[in-house]
C-alpha cells in the first residue's frame, strides 16, 4: 500500500486525500479507493469512484469481486468475507503525514520520511472503500487492550514496526531492515 501511494504521489504530484467528498462535502469514499489503479488487480476498474463506496453501482461491482483479491486489505489471508475488512487506515494522530483537520496532505513523501503515513490494527470492522481511518486515541484504546498495532512510515529505510505506550505516550519502534 505504501508503494501504491508513491505511485499515486508521483503521478498527482501528492498525496490522496483521506476520502473523496460529494458536492455537499460529504465524505463517499476512502484514499484506498483512490489508490486501487495502483495495486496490481484489474478487478477494482469498473468501480465508479464518483460515485459513494456503498452506492448501488459500486455495492454489485464490490459484491462481485473473488475473495482472493481482498487479500490486499486483510491482515490475515483467510478472507472469509468480501469484501474483507481493512486493517489497514491513515493514521491521524501529530506524527501523521496527514492533517487529521482537513484530511489533506501535510506534505510531500520525500519531505517527510518520517510520517506515519499508515497504521495496520487487527479485524476494524471498516470496508476498503468506506472513509474512515484511525485517532491517536483509537491506537492508543487498541495498544492499552493488548492489541498489536503495526505502522508504516513514509520513508521506506527503516520505514515500518509495532506501536507501543510509554511513559503515556504513543511511541513507534521500528523494526530495523535486515
Amino acid at each position: 500500500m505504501r508503494l501504491a501511494l508513491q505511485n499515486y504521489e508521483a503521478e498527482h504530484g501528492k498525496l490522496p486525500p483521506l476520502c473523496v467528498r460529494d458536492s455537499q462535502g460529504s465524505p463517499i469514499l476512502s484514499w484506498r479507493g483512490l489508490v486501487l489503479p495502483y495495486l496490481d488487480s484489474n478487478v477494482f476498474k469498473a468501480l465508479d469512484l464518483s460515485q459513494a463506496w456503498d452506492s448501488g453501482h459500486n455495492r454489485k461491482v464490490v459484491d462481485g469481486i473473488p475473495l482472493r483479491e481482498w487479500t490486499w486489505f486483510a491482515r490475515d489471508t483467510n478472507v472469509q468475507e468480501s469484501p474483507a475488512a481493512t486493517h489497514i487506515l491513515a493514521y491521524l494522530g501529530p506524527e501523521s503525514i496527514w492533517d487529521a483537520s482537513t484530511g489533506l496532505p501535510k506534505g510531500a513523501i520525500k519531505d517527510r520520511p518520517g510520517a506515519i503515513l499508515l497504521i495496520s490494527v487487527p479485524e476494524s470492522g471498516i470496508q476498503p472503500l468506506q472513509p474512515d481511518d484511525i485517532t491517536e486515541q483509537k491506537v492508543r484504546r487498541l495498544v492499552q487492550d493488548g492489541n498489536e498495532i503495526l505502522f508504516v512510515t513514509a520513508g521506506v529505510r527503516h520505514g515500518y514496526g509495532v506501536v507501543s505506550i510509554e511513559d503515556g505516550k504513543l511511541t513507534f519502534h521500528s523494526w530495523q531492515e535486515k
